[in-house]
């Protein structure tokens, strides 16, 4: 991994820190090609918070596992809200490269990102959440969507993030 990435790696490391997910935070940063950097992490919408609304994680309260029963969750992934950013902003995202501190976006984020016109994922190559049973997310068909679009997916170990970019 390049000193860019790890930098970009790190920033959406430390954009988990702003997560308002009570279970799973996580983070990302979406690189236009014009050099824009928009942050992401996981949870409510702006102002709405699972905590504040809830008082707690409501897939967690009934013994959800990662990925299992998403009906319930008012999160927006960390993936999608730096386009959300970039949409609400006018930014432009294609040919964007995204970061993101968690391993290969869900069905649905991929998705999106391909919409977008995001041409590079940089993630984590380790499943956080050890899945051993296929989920909501998909990441089965992720990995299909984003051969079938030309993305190049770029797998990276947590331990050579580092502490620094």
């Amino acid at each position: 991994m390049d000193i860019i990435d790890r930098t970009f790696m790190w920033a959406a490391r430390e954009n988990a820190r702003s997560s308002t997910c009570i279970s799973h935070p996580l983070g990302a940063v979406l690189v236009t090609r014009n050099g824009d950097i928009i942050d992401g992490w996981n949870g409510g919408p702006v102002d709405i918070e699972c905590g504040t609304m809830f008082g707690h994680c409501p897939r967690k309260k009934i013994g959800a596992g990662s990925g299992e029963r998403m009906d319930l969750c008012i999160a927006v992934h960390a993936e999608r809200r730096p386009l959300l950013i970039a949409a609400s902003a006018g930014v432009k995202t294609n040919g964007s490269t995204l970061y993101a501190f968690c391993g290969i976006p869900c069905k649905d984020c991929m998705i999106e990102l391909i919409a977008a016109g995001v041409k590079r994922i940089v993630c984590l190559d380790d499943d956080k959440f050890n899945r051993k049973t296929p989920t909501a997310y998909n990441f089965e068909l992720s990995k299909k969507l984003a051969d079938a679009a030309g993305m190049i997916i770029e797998m990276v170990k947590e331990s050579d993030v580092g502490k620094e970019g």
